[in-house]
């Protein structure tokens, strides 16, 4: 009644959140501390479950620094293949139609385009606080799933409830992203703190120490070194990230 039935579109809500995100958040945290003057959130235990949410966003409009050094090695090796088809046309002189020089050209035209648009997202990209950017959804970045060399673009939403009200005590979202292919590093940030999973082993390429995906955390605005999240090393990725969000849940209600 009070919108006179109107249902606002997904973009319109999505829009709503991407606006007033800090707005949002301090709402969240009033009332966890309203919550707790009233002694709701008394007990100490807390369910937490979550999901991974596929954005509007296609992989191709998000940029890592791992992506776009792909791209831009990908143009460049695409490039040096037609110049040397060009070579080879100069060499053949008339035998080689003037259509097909003309379309050789055409291409790389558009590879230097190309790299250009890619340096200006990079350089945009850089400015980000987790070195990433999404061009359709802003706020959607690339995350890891449990399937090998997967991934999606979208959100990771994970809710505490407090188990004896049932009231909601946060909703947490850490985007880890991964910085090392070879190493199996991921990295992801939240307020004023910042995690890190690595998955360590005796042998091979991993950080030789005790084997499973070790997960530890860093306040920004202390100078202290990172301290293990309790439980690692874990034998998954999602239980490790799991872990760093209930973690995360535990900062911010203890404040």
């Amino acid at each position: 009644w009070l919108t006179g039935q109107l249902a606002p579109d997904f973009k319109t809500i999505a829009d709503f959140r991407k606006d007033n995100g800090k707005a949002i958040r301090e709402v969240c945290r009033e009332f966890v501390a309203l919550c707790r003057k009233l002694d709701l959130f008394s007990e100490a235990s807390v369910a937490i479950d979550g999901s991974k949410f596929k954005a509007v966003n296609a992989r191709d409009k998000n940029f890592t620094e791992a992506k776009t050094k792909r791209r831009l090695e990908r143009i460049d090796e695409s490039i040096a293949r037609y110049l040397s088809q060009l070579e080879t046309a100069d060499r053949h002189g008339d035998a080689v139609p003037e259509a097909k020089v003309e379309r050789l050209k055409g291409k790389i035209e558009k590879f230097q385009e190309e790299i250009v648009r890619l340096n200006a997202i990079n350089a945009e990209m850089m400015k980000s606080e987790d070195k990433q950017i999404s061009l359709s959804d802003p706020d959607a970045r690339s995350m890891a799933t449990s399937g090998k060399d997967t991934g999606i673009v979208g959100y990771n939403v994970q809710i505490a409830v407090d188990t004896q009200h049932h009231l909601v005590k946060g909703d947490m979202a850490l985007h880890f992203r991964r910085v090392d292919t070879e190493l199996e590093i991921w990295i992801a940030s939240s307020g004023d703190y910042s995690f890190v999973i690595s998955n360590e082993s005796r042998s091979g390429h991993g950080l030789h120490e005790e084997p499973g995906f070790v997960a530890s955390y860093r306040p920004d605005f202390l100078n202290m070194s990172a301290a293990q999240v309790f439980g690692s090393p874990f034998s998954s990725f999602a239980e490790a990230e799991r872990a760093c969000n209930a973690f995360l849940d535990r900062l911010i209600i203890e404040g």
